[in-house]
């Protein structure tokens, strides 16, 4: 999805980022916005979550030094502007030993690619991990993410590249509390079904309804919701 507001000024793009993730969160406060490595070079070292859309591959070097970070989200703001991250930027932050961190979101990060799952299993305490929207994940890049022991919590909503044969590769990883697969469109309900049987007790979602609602897409071909 593309946005006529990447149109606009750096701070009025900022703004508008900000605006976004207040009417997401519903309160006054949310995490603090970064756009480069002076804007994380002022926060606090403490600082816990980071909404990081606007950060480059050259200056994510810079979250290294807030090593209590638990909570790295690059999707928030994905209608305002495009992700500038690549797998390259993205194997750099695997090694500024994050220890902490527990959720990742890549969210329409479409420059990420199975490259950049290798980078994966370097955070040790990684236990949620969001890719929605990627053109470019398929069952090579879901290999890599099975590797992770921690991770319990994969969001796989709208990749075209899952299919009924990533459900397998998903199968091979017991510990996962929850699977989401919303608007994978490859993936059938026979697919979900075999998942089901392979994984008893872990939550899957599937319903393309609800992704094409999310989406503004009223056109609905599949209808599965399985929990």
């Amino acid at each position: 999805m593309q946005s006529t507001l990447t149109r606009k000024s750096p701070g009025a793009v900022h703004l508008l980022l900000a605006v976004v993730l207040l009417s997401i969160s519903g309160c006054g406060s949310w995490p603090p916005v970064v756009d480069d490595a002076d804007d994380v070079n002022r926060l606090s070292a403490s600082a816990q979550s980071v909404r990081a859309r606007g950060l480059s591959d050259e200056d994510v070097y810079a979250l290294g030094r807030l090593k209590d970070l638990v909570d790295l989200d690059f999707g928030g703001g994905w209608g305002v502007m495009d992700a500038k991250l690549t797998d390259k930027g993205l194997a750099t932050i695997a090694h500024l030993r994050l220890d902490d961190l527990d959720q990742l979101s890549l969210g329409w990060c479409v420059r990420i690619t199975d490259e950049g799952m290798n980078s994966i299993e370097k955070f040790p305490s990684l236990s949620m991990l969001f890719l929605m929207g990627n053109p470019n994940l398929t069952d090579e890049g879901l290999r890599r993410i099975v590797k992770l022991e921690s991770l319990v919590h994969l969001d796989l909503r709208g990749c075209p590249g899952i299919t009924d044969a990533s459900l397998l590769v998903l199968a091979e990883k017991k510990n996962w509390d929850e699977l989401n697969l919303d608007g994978c469109l490859a993936v059938t309900g026979v697919g979900v079904e075999d998942l089901i049987r392979r994984l008893p007790g872990v939550r899957i979602r599937k319903n393309d309804d609800r992704w094409d609602y999310y989406q503004g897409d009223t056109s609905v071909e599949v209808d599965w919701d399985k929990a």
